[in-house]
């Protein structure tokens, strides 16, 4: 299951309950970005979004790996806006990616779905030598990569600790709370 959102809402609560690899955006880009460079970086389209995309990065343990994201200063509305006019938000883009590698981001992650379609039908590859890795390609790839293991060795997430399920009782007072059937 990949989860489309660079936030990766929901992914570790999936893991807990679903006996199939559950894949999020944020997660599976930033790890990619440290198979292709030392440091990465990511432009979110708001600064809020950026403070949360750095929580992150150092909830999944790449604290020393990262560079403190960047953003576009615009909100969601002018990301969709972008798909028709691409032009100012793709200046902008291009601006925090010089700013992000002469930081010394190697990487550079579109940080947010909708933003990296626009950024990849641009056709940024590159940006002052930093890679600007397609993360929507690199989580679908991915997931296709982590089912075809776990149907053929049983590779799935470890549910001893961080993942483990809710106990029965647990599943079905909630069930009965919320009117699951």
């Amino acid at each position: 299951m990949a989860i489309g959102c660079f936030l990766d809402p929901a992914m570790q609560e999936a893991r807990e309950v679903v006996p199939i690899p559950v894949l999020g955006l944020g997660e599976t880009s930033m790890l990619t970005a440290c198979m292709y460079g030392h440091k990465f970086s990511g432009v979110a389209f708001h600064a809020k979004q950026a403070q949360y995309y750095d929580r992150k990065a150092f909830e999944y343990g790449l604290a020393s790996r990262h560079v403190p994201f960047g953003d576009l200063g615009i909100d969601f509305t002018e990301v969709q806006t972008a798909f028709a006019s691409p032009g100012r938000m793709t200046e902008t883009f291009v601006k925090e990616a010089r700013r992000l590698a002469a930081q010394g981001a190697e990487v550079i992650l579109a940080a947010c779905a909708t933003v990296n379609s626009i950024i990849r039908r641009e056709k940024i590859y590159e940006v002052d030598g930093a890679l600007v890795m397609d993360c929507n390609a690199v989580l679908l790839k991915t997931t296709e990569g982590m089912a075809e293991l776990a149907g053929s060795v049983g590779l799935r997430a470890s549910q001893r600790r961080l993942y483990q399920p809710p106990s029965r009782r647990s599943l079905e007072d909630w069930m009965r709370i919320y009117n699951f059937r």
